[in-house]
């Protein structure tokens, strides 16, 4: 019989990427600010910091600065293809910022905007796909395992689907990933959402992917506090997108699902 002690998941793997469908949807919007910010706002298009998430013998870019505040393994910098976008990116966990070298390690509730990212003035598009406070946020150790051909459970451990077992070690503090939906979540999350707007250029983008999720069977309202908030912290709201997306189909509530995901786009003021 295995090690009952080695209950965790093989690290680095992150449960909850940016999905294809919704990068198809981001794409388009993003793409379409390259030119209105040429034509605009020329000034606002500044070379990359020279050493600054430089990769190795390229010389600097020039673009429009996408970030994502939590980026998890990277998935933002997937749009990074757009002709005229540089994307940055800052993750709390080291072990998934580290897999992609346009994103640094940092903590969403205290951007360090001035001491890292230097002079870039701010950033013309913030996006990112926080966590949904669903079951995902479940953080207990899994020792369960699978039964073998007799009955008894003495097969591999079964697979859970969250932040830890994925990341392979309990969450950081100040991690939104390990909250359930509730009071907590709705607090770190305004601090998150605050700073993403405060490091947002005046009359940037401000993007959210989100999705509400069954609770015992009630569907919980996560995607509209978070475009309420976006918009009483004084962003103009834009446009909602449905996304239809597969669900993982498994726990208690695997046949209750809601069928979609949102993107809500918003815009800052200008000043």
């Amino acid at each position: 019989m295995a090690d009952d002690t080695q209950y965790l998941e093989i690290p680095t793997k992150h449960p909850a990427k940016f999905s294809k469908s919704v990068l198809d949807v981001l794409r388009p919007i993003i793409a379409e600010e390259v030119p209105r910010l040429w034509q605009e706002r020329p000034s606002m298009l500044y070379p990359v910091k020279e050493g600054l998430f430089a990769y190795a013998n390229n010389p600097p870019v020039h673009g429009i600065k996408v970030f994502d505040p939590m980026a998890g393994v990277g998935g933002i910098h997937e749009l990074g293809d757009i002709p005229g976008v540089v994307t940055y990116g800052l993750e709390l966990e080291p072990e998934w910022a580290n897999q992609h070298a346009m994103t640094l390690v940092g903590d969403a509730t205290n951007i360090p905007f001035f001491s890292i990212f230097g002079n870039l003035g701010g950033f013309d598009v913030v996006c990112t796909s926080p966590s949904y406070g669903n079951r995902m946020a479940d953080h207990h150790k899994n020792k369960d395992r699978k039964k073998d051909a007799d009955g008894e459970r003495t097969g591999p451990l079964t697979e859970r689907i969250t932040y830890r077992h994925k990341l392979g070690r309990d969450l950081s503090a100040n991690s939104g990933a390990g909250l359930q939906w509730g009071q907590a979540y709705r607090e770190l999350h305004q601090k998150i959402l605050n700073e993403m707007i405060r490091v947002t250029k005046p009359g940037g983008l401000v993007i959210v992917n989100i999705s509400n999720h069954i609770r015992g069977k009630q569907e919980q309202p996560v995607a509209e506090w978070w475009l309420a908030r976006m918009v009483i912290g004084g962003l103009v709201y834009e446009q909602g997108i449905q996304v239809p997306t597969p669900r993982m189909l498994m726990g208690t509530n695997r046949e209750a699902r809601v069928e979609c995901e949102w993107v809500f786009v918003t815009r800052k003021r200008e000043m």
